[in-house]
């Protein structure tokens, strides 16, 4: 995803957000207006079907190849603007209960956290994370709360350093023979990659030819060399 996308994205959450808001707290101090009623929460309830039709429809046809951003080789989570609806969808449906309540606190706290969950959500989405980035200088794995920054050099040369497992919802792990080079420091030996966008083998495979291939490095990040990681990986894929 480009930061451009990103940003785009992160608008129509924040749309998003805002107009469920309004539909949900209009809604709450209408009271008995049942027709209203009815429109208000359809409304939000809809347009989040739709979106989650949508990213449904985007994952399977996703280009499920890394995107030259970031300053490296870049893939997202498509799924995670699906969950900050969620959310907001959730929280918003407590204006009502918060509006009729006796306890002050929860007057408070439903608008708080309502106004929390969305700030955050609309700065990561903004930010494109979660993302993994292969950059010149390693593999780059941002993920609320986590930075996880692992250097070529901490990856063994001339063997495999990742093991994707095929059993079911079990996700790639890094095997990092060195882990005190891992940022920050780790005395794990490995690291789980995650559930990506990408296509997991290609992510294995580009793991593995940067770790042994590291005249190639400087290279990552630009189209021309994300072209030929590509051609690499479909000339291998179709001799399998």
């Amino acid at each position: 995803m480009t930061p451009t996308e990103a940003r785009r994205n992160a608008l129509w959450f924040l749309a998003f957000s805002v107009a469920t808001v309004a539909c949900m707290g209009t809604a709450a101090l209408w009271g008995e207006r049942w027709p209203a009623l009815l429109v208000l929460y359809i409304v939000p309830l809809a347009a989040f079907g739709v979106l989650l039709y949508l990213a449904r429809r985007r994952r399977v046809r996703i280009d499920t190849r890394f995107a030259a951003s970031h300053g490296g080789f870049t893939t997202g989570m498509s799924d995670r603007p699906v969950m900050a609806v969620s959310a907001v969808l959730f929280i918003s449906s407590q204006i009502d209960d918060a509006l009729e309540t006796r306890h002050v606190w929860f007057r408070v706290f439903v608008p708080v956290t309502l106004v929390v969950v969305v700030v955050m959500w609309t700065w990561l989405i903004w930010r494109g994370h979660p993302r993994l980035q292969l950059r010149p200088e390693g593999i780059l794995v941002r993920s609320t709360p986590r930075r996880r920054f692992v250097p070529w050099e901490a990856l063994p040369v001339g063997r495999l350093p990742i093991w994707a497992r095929r059993q079911p919802k079990q996700s790639p792990v890094l095997h990092v023979p060195e882990p005190e080079l891992i940022e920050p420091p780790s005395y794990e030996p490995r690291v789980i990659l995650g559930d990506w966008d990408v296509d997991e083998d290609l992510l294995v495979y580009a793991i593995d030819w940067y770790a042994t291939h590291p005249e190639d490095r400087p290279l990552i990040g630009t189209q021309e060399e994300l072209d030929r990681l590509n051609a690499r990986y479909d000339a291998t894929a179709a001799a399998l």
